[in-house]
């Protein structure tokens, strides 16, 4: 299989069309990659699949993908964004499908040989700010939010060390670059105005454009106060349902409204044990 080192999202058009039909991401404005120029080490159209490419990584739609289509190296290869100037940004989110990376890095840089005709192409000044393993945390289900700390760079790319697909393939659907954080939400399970260490909170929200399907979040309280967090979370209205495996029988709140950014507490106290459930 040849390789393609080459291909470049198509820029501001994207981000026109976006904003006037896909408001779930255009309103999150912090998103400073939405339609801008991205690159990658591999683009799938090189083997006829024209509908998996770069321009879709920053393209505001979750249904569309980038894919390295299970190439001999897959595991080696990266995607990137260039955001156009040296700007200030501290989280990504980035958007997964089936086949995704379990271990990879987050590079940043401020000089890179985009040229898709350059031998040296997608050699840059890269520094890794951030690495997942795969003995980390995995993400919930598509929605992958990280903390990079403060950077100022121009240059941003996913370099992917380990994938889901024992082939190794793997794809991403949206690369998103942040310059504040998405809105979060925590509070206290209890039981009898007890905190319960171990509780389990899952979350839902509204579907919209790029996520057919809703939000789905499954948090473990960890601590001693019983109280979780979940952070990236869409402006939209959610419902939350926490239990206490063998305990206490899940409890349900709807209703929970989440601004685009901020923390929304919401605290959830457990009123029915299992040797009460018929």
């Amino acid at each position: 299989m040849n390789r393609h080192p080459h291909s470049r999202c198509l820029p501001g058009l994207f981000a026109l069309l976006l904003l006037a039909f896909w408001p779930a991401l255009s309103a999150n404005a912090a998103n400073i990659a939405l339609g801008k120029p991205c690159f990658a080490s591999y683009n799938s159209p090189v083997i006829g699949n024209g509908t998996d490419m770069t321009a879709n990584l920053t393209d505001g739609n979750n249904a569309t993908a980038w894919t390295n289509a299970g190439t001999p190296n897959g595991v080696n290869d990266f995607v990137g964004v260039d955001l156009g100037a040296v700007v200030s940004f501290q989280y990504l989110r980035l958007n997964w499908p089936a086949d995704h990376a379990t271990a990879f890095n987050v590079e940043v840089a401020n000089t890179v040989d985009t040229d898709p005709n350059s031998f040296d192409y997608g050699s840059g000044d890269w520094q890794t700010v951030y690495t997942r393993q795969t003995t980390d945390p995995q993400p919930r289900g598509a929605n992958d939010y990280i903390d990079i700390g403060a950077q100022t760079y121009r240059y941003v790319r996913i370099s992917v060390m380990a994938s889901s697909n024992t082939s190794n393939a793997w794809g991403l659907n949206e690369l998103q670059v942040l310059d504040e954080p998405l809105a979060s939400l925590t509070g206290t399970i209890t039981a009898g105005a007890v905190a319960l260490d171990g509780a389990l909170v899952s979350l839902s929200g509204p579907t919209d454009a790029g996520n057919p399907a809703p939000f789905v979040s499954t948090a473990t309280v960890t601590n001693a106060s019983g109280v979780y967090l979940i952070t990236g979370l869409d402006a939209g209205t959610y419902t939350i349902t926490a239990s206490h495996p063998g305990k206490y029988a899940p409890q349900t709140v709807t209703g929970i409204v989440v601004g685009l950014t901020g923390v929304v507490t919401q605290n959830v106290a457990l009123t029915t044990p299992v040797t009460n459930v018929t």
